[in-house]
């Protein structure tokens, strides 16, 4: 009879603890799966946590000679190593996800936004929102760019919407079609449409920020490049990465205007091949005393060499062409020794700060400087020391240098002049404006005068722009002299394909046998070695 009563308390006992952790398991999914917990939806739980009280009081005795034992102890002391380490663990993620880092191993930095975009957004002085009207289907594609995004700013605020489920709001922000984007910051906003990365996100994001847009200048006339002109030979692609950067692109003819407009920002001069007259000069002397920004680009002879104009601020060309006895494109296959490389650039100057990308100057005049009065001339760009500019090679075509006569590089090929001009004392404060600071106010009273020269055009051309760090230096350059100095930075990269690898039909096999067979056999031959020398 006792011994009917002991397996009835065994069956009992088991049954009331499989009863037990079937509550506890209904109870634990109901309160993860539910929005919301009602009275009712705790009742699994509660049941199951009394039961396991129960079972505790019924088998006390049997547990209380468990905790005495040697093994439980033994499995106590794991349990407690255990805890510890998923404790370290969890601070250790904790950490981690308070000080985010990321490192990009790809090649080409594929996950790695630009320079100018992680500049742009650390600018950001308030909220930018982007709706993206797409489908739910098209969302994933953009994740790894917006992670990018936001990883360097919590400023930008992402938002998808289907304009199938949600067409009121589609309505009020006036989109018509999916595949929609929409940015807005302070009442200002940019669309983007269909698939775009980081170049249009970073230049909608530019355009959307800048409150008002500032105007620069082609000068026309002289037989310059054309910034309209889509051939080799012109400079639309400039004017386009203008555009996308919210400038205003006009030309300017200074023999019929007779003047410089007011809202011009900077004006460009794109290899002129006669020489400006001097009351087109005598306007641009005045408009770069008064402050003004002028970027000249020159070519050899018999292109103008605009020297009435440079020589007051410092910059002379020379009658020369640089050449490169070692040029880096020639091994290519492209280039030849009137293609220098652009190899030392002026770490001081905001233009080239942190700049480390190669630039070439096909057809390029070397550029001299001198001091002036309180003005700051700079070599902003010079060649190799290979290089030299030659004074004999337009008229005799021969590649030789002539000690005495050429002039050995370093070679400067562009070079910069700026000068601090001081405008007469600002209007008493107005109840507007004496909520500006005293740094705000003195700098409102000062304008700078910046000049910008390089030896050649054909480095901003349609041919040559889009070649190493040609373009981002071109813009590099029209940035400082638009008052743009937060824009000046590595350009976004444009996308891509993904690198592949080949593999032959050995290699294939090779990959399948070591992954399958070794890597397993090495794990179970190191288990048997062990356990082997333990039971020897």
């Amino acid at each position: 009879m006792i011994t009917i009563n002991a397996k009835s308390n065994i069956k009992a006992n088991a049954t009331l603890n499989i009863i037990c952790a079937l509550l506890l398991i209904i109870g634990l999914c109901v309160y993860l799966l539910s929005e919301s917990m009602s009275p009712l939806r705790y009742l699994p739980l509660v049941a199951g946590l009394v039961l396991a009280l129960f079972a505790v009081i019924i088998d006390f005795r049997y547990i209380s000679k468990k905790v005495a034992s040697r093994s439980f102890k033994y499995s106590t002391n794991a349990l407690i190593y255990s805890i510890i380490i998923v404790s370290i663990i969890c601070v250790i993620n904790f950490i981690v996800q308070k000080n985010d880092k990321q490192w990009d191993l790809t090649q080409n930095k594929r996950y790695s936004l630009s320079e100018q975009s992680i500049k742009v957004l650390k600018n950001l002085k308030s909220d930018l929102t982007i709706m993206m009207f797409y489908p739910d289907i098209e969302r994933l594609q953009f994740n790894d760019l917006f992670k990018q995004y936001t990883y360097h700013s919590d400023k930008l605020k992402i938002d998808f919407y289907d304009i199938n489920k949600k067409p009121k709001l589609a309505e009020d922000n006036q989109i018509t079609a999916n595949r929609t984007a929409l940015i807005k910051y302070n009442g200002k906003t940019e669309k983007l449409f269909n698939n775009f990365g980081e170049q249009e996100l970073t230049n909608a994001i530019i355009r959307s920020t800048r409150a008002s847009q500032k105007v620069i200048y082609f000068l026309s006339g002289h037989n310059e490049a054309d910034c309209d002109d889509m051939t080799e030979k012109g400079m639309s692609a400039v004017k386009d990465a203008m555009l996308t950067q919210n400038f205003g692109v006009k030309k300017l003819n200074l023999i019929e205007k007779q003047e410089i407009p007011k809202d011009c920002s900077s004006i460009i001069i794109a290899g002129p091949k006669i020489e400006l007259m001097e009351t087109e000069e005598a306007m641009l002397m005045n408009y770069l005393n008064a402050g003004g920004h002028v970027f000249v680009l020159l070519d050899p002879k018999p292109s103008a060499s605009l020297e009435r104009l440079l020589k007051p601020f410092g910059i002379e060309a020379g009658i020369d062409l640089v050449i490169d006895p070692k040029p880096a494109l020639k091994a290519l296959g492209f280039g030849d020794y009137t293609m220098p490389l652009g190899a030392i650039y002026e770490p001081s100057h905001p233009i080239t700060k942190d700049f480390s990308m190669a630039t070439f100057y096909p057809l390029v005049r070397s550029l001299k400087i001198s001091n002036q009065m309180n003005m700051v001339v700079s070599e902003i760009v010079k060649t190799t020391g290979e290089s030299y500019a030659d004074k004999t090679y337009l008229s005799e075509r021969n590649v030789k240098f002539d000690p005495g006569v050429d002039t050995k590089g370093p070679i400067c090929v562009v070079a910069a002049a700026a000068k601090t001009i001081q405008e007469a004392p600002a209007a008493p404060s107005t109840s507007e404006n004496a909520l500006k600071s005293d740094l705000d106010a003195e700098k409102s009273k000062k304008k700078e005068m910046r000049l910008v020269v390089a030896g050649t055009s054909n480095f901003v051309k349609n041919r040559f722009v889009n070649m190493q760090g040609n373009g981002n230096l071109t813009l590099n350059i029209i940035n400082y002299l638009a008052d743009e100095e937060d824009l000046i930075a590595i350009r976004p990269k444009t996308n891509t394909p993904q690198e592949k690898i080949d593999l032959t039909r050995q290699d294939a096999d090779n990959i399948f046998y070591i992954t399958l067979f070794l890597m397993p056999g090495i794990v179970v031959l190191s288990g048997f070695t062990v356990w082997f020398y333990r039971n020897k």
